[in-house]
């Protein structure tokens, strides 16, 4: 039985009688699983990844600079109109 956050020796039998342990490890058992992974091949899968959105990094990059270029393109045109007509006065 647990109070206020100590073992206690009341209840259950006690734990001391009942030679429990409050370490989990030793009703739980500890199963590595890092050696169940294919080193090689995750490392290969991981690449493959980095490969691709590095290229997709490039292309969406390229999207955005031509999405500059077009704004661009439109505030210059603008600003040329704005002073045309501003001359024209």
């Amino acid at each position: 039985m647990i109070r206020y956050g100590r073992a206690s020796d009341e209840g259950e039998g006690g734990i001391k009688e009942n030679n429990w342990t409050l370490v989990p490890s030793k009703y739980i058992e500890f199963v590595d699983h890092d050696l169940e992974i294919d080193y090689p091949k995750e490392m290969a899968r991981i690449q493959q990844e980095m490969k691709e959105l590095m290229h997709r990094e490039k292309e969406s990059q390229k999207m955005l600079e031509e999405a500059f270029r077009g704004i661009e393109y439109i505030y210059v045109r603008q600003s040329i109109r704005s002073k045309k007509k501003s001359l024209s006065r």
